[in-house]
């Protein structure tokens, strides 16, 4: 299933968003991990959030 949307979203759908965006696929997994075992990230996980957030932004920038 993840396989398909991704080929279709490669396919059809703006490959410097696609791009950028799928830095923050590591991120939702933890989110996703952490609310399925009911443990909070840690502070190292937010400064995590804020160097990918950082990349990201200077990603798309440079696409531009």
């Amino acid at each position: 299933m993840a396989y398909s949307c991704w080929n279709y979203s490669i396919q059809h759908g703006n490959l410097a968003l696609l791009a950028t965006m799928s830095y923050f696929t590591p991120l939702l997994s933890v989110l996703l991990t952490s609310l399925w075992l009911g443990v909070a990230p840690g502070a190292g996980f937010m400064y995590g959030v804020g160097l990918v957030t950082l990349g990201s932004l200077l990603i798309g920038r440079a696409s531009q």
